[in-house]
Parts: structure tokens; C-alpha cells; sequence
């Protein structure tokens, strides 16, 4: 976990050698050249060998809301 302003990312998944956190909307507030410093302070001391910061896309937030929608009718009907 790695602490942004005074609430904290989070892991949200894991594919192999990537880890993706998550930074909460509530830090809005924290501008992007402050999140790429940090990386850059960290990088060494964790070992990072490469490192990518966006927002999150139209296509992701989709994706996301019909897995959920799946999610909820699979519980619906099962036995």
C-alpha cells in the first residue's frame, strides 16, 4: 500500500509481473506531477522497472459495471 495525501491506494489486481493500484477519487486533489515524483523517490528502494499513471478510461468503467451487472444476475439465480 503506498500513501497518497491521508488516504491510502490500493492493490486492485495482478497480472503476473504488473500490479494496478488504485488511487480514490477522494484525492482529487493530488496533482500528477506529485504522484510521478513519488514513483520516482520509491523506484530504486521497490524496484521498479517501469511504471505507467492514467485515468481511468470510459471502456474500463464499462467493463466494470457489466461485470458487476453479471455478478448480480448469476447470484439471482442460483440454486
Amino acid at each position: 500500500m503506498i500513501c497518497v495525501g491521508q488516504s491510502a491506494t490500493y492493490l486492485s489486481a495482478q497480472i503476473e509481473r504488473y500490479l494496478i493500484y488504485h488511487i480514490p477519487t477522494s484525492l482529487r486533489q493530488v496533482k500528477w506531477s506529485y504522484i510521478f515524483g513519488l514513483m520516482e523517490d520509491i523506484k530504486e528502494d521497490y524496484f521498479i522497472e517501469d511504471y505507467t499513471i492514467s485515468q481511468t478510461t470510459l471502456e474500463e468503467v464499462f467493463f466494470a459495471l457489466a461485470g458487476n451487472q453479471i455478478l448480480r444476475k448469476r447470484r439471482r439465480f442460483k440454486c
